[in-house]
């Protein structure tokens, strides 16, 4: 099984073939979360690439139209990949699209309740950077869904 051969190559510590793995099992199961999670780990944990984490997390989030708990999930992931590298402007931005795009979900209390602690209050408006700073919103159900970036060539 996938899981099996991707647990074998991080155990002997190839992480960059069991990333590339990690792109075939998301693809082979659209609906699965565990694959973009699991690869977004890697590449932030053991490969220190926060960027390519981030990236597989926004590509898994437009692949599957997932339902509100899973989506909110997948943008709390981003959240806390932005706050350990300290990336507070793109950490707030994150909180507030978990806010703004999932209200009734538990992700969107615990966002809140994390606004409330980074700033002291939680009460600003911190979606906004700077005057025409681009903001991406929460994908759409149904929209914005894309492929799973294909296998790089080794």
């Amino acid at each position: 099984p996938p899981m099996v051969r991707i647990r074998s190559l991080i155990a002997e510590g190839d992480y960059d073939s069991a990333a590339e793995e990690l792109v075939h099992v998301a693809a082979a199961n659209p609906g699965d979360r565990i694959p973009w999670i699991e690869r977004a780990d890697l590449l932030d944990g053991k490969l220190s690439d926060s960027v390519g984490a981030v990236q597989t997390l926004e590509i898994g989030l437009k692949s599957y139209e997932w339902n509100e708990e899973d989506a909110a999930f997948f943008l709390f992931k981003i959240f806390e990949i932005h706050e350990k590298r300290h990336a507070r402007k793109d950490a707030m931005a994150t909180l507030d699209r978990i806010v703004e795009g999932f209200p009734s979900t538990r992700y969107s209390a615990n966002a809140v309740h994390k606004k409330r602690e980074l700033t002291g209050d939680g009460s600003k408006n911190l979606t906004a950077g700077p005057p025409g700073s681009p903001m991406v919103s929460p994908p759409v159900p149904g929209k914005d869904r894309i492929s799973p970036p294909p296998p790089s060539k080794s």
